[in-house]
């Protein structure tokens, strides 16, 4: 256990519509460049909850130097590291994803700098030296809640069922997961899509939930799991502006103990959940 151990005509009406439509697209995926944030509500969990503003955005390396259209952004999820240096100073870097032609497949690019989180020392935040990322200590499994199996897909789908997060409910309204012989439920029944991630040893459990029928935006909700569904830690409302799964980009499960949600595009702000702290009290 996590503890134990440590969100007119019908003709020009039509033209109309569209126009608007594409308006709205224009102003979102333009967004990804600036600091448009997050209404969050914290209505659980709150002494977990740090947030974290970055002295200064994230640049482009000298090598990337591909042209990108209006609707890409620089850059949309984070990347995680443990400092060389101590096991409490998280390092943070953000990234995107593209397939820049001629592969068919696709690479990973990510800033040239990057920040540590001194979580021990209250949560002092510095742009980090090239050096410490490179003798930084990879976070195996870390995972973004717009598609959590993304990195290691082939993985899961070697997994045995028991062991693999099965839905519950039809695809167009899921209901929950059942995940280790337990299941984990939707909070609200107006949650029409469910996206269920887990940290790699299995301890921490989030379920992120929104409203299909809103055109991903609008609404969602994060919840998370120390290791059972009568373990809630954390519930999370959220309003978003802009498209939700591109929100839930920036949601990630470093690992048992920490929890990210990106409060805006550009990724310059954020809310750490450390649950550390709170497991060292109830050892005591």
């Amino acid at each position: 256990m996590l503890f134990s151990k440590y969100s007119r005509s019908i003709k020009s009406a039509a033209v109309l519509a569209l126009a608007a439509e594409a308006l709205a697209v224009t102003a979102a995926c333009g967004q990804n460049r600036d600091g448009t944030p997050l209404n969050v509500t914290i209505s659980e969990g709150q002494q977990f909850a740090h947030r974290i503003e970055l002295p200064s955005g994230f640049r482009r390396t000298n090598r990337d130097t591909r042209e990108l259209g209006w609707w890409e952004p620089v850059f949309d999820h984070y990347a995680f590291q443990l400092s060389g240096s101590s096991l409490d100073v998280l390092l943070v870097r953000a990234c995107r994803y593209e397939a820049p032609p001629p592969q068919a497949f696709e690479v990973e690019v990510c800033s040239a700098n990057s920040f540590s989180i001194d979580t021990a020392h209250s949560y002092m935040i510095r742009e980090a030296k090239e050096s410490d990322w490179v003798q930084g200590a990879p976070i195996e499994g870390f995972v973004e809640m717009n598609d959590p199996v993304r990195r290691t897909l082939k993985q899961e789908m070697a997994k045995p069922s028991e062991l693999r997060a099965l839905p519950l409910g039809p695809e167009i309204d899921r209901e929950g997961y059942k995940y280790g012989g337990k299941s984990y439920m939707r909070r609200a029944k107006w949650m029409t899509a469910l996206n269920f991630g887990a940290s790699l040893d299995r301890r921490l459990i989030v379920l992120a939930g929104y409203d299909r029928h809103k055109l991903s935006r609008g609404p969602f909700a994060l919840d998370v799991f120390d290791s059972d569904p009568e373990r809630h830690i954390v519930a999370i409302d959220a309003e978003s502006p802009t498209d939700v799964e591109n929100r839930l980009r920036r949601v990630s499960i470093v690992n048992s103990r920490w929890f990210v949600v990106g409060l805006s595009l550009n990724l310059r702000h954020l809310l750490l959940f450390d649950f550390k702290p709170f497991a060292e009290e109830q050892i005591k």
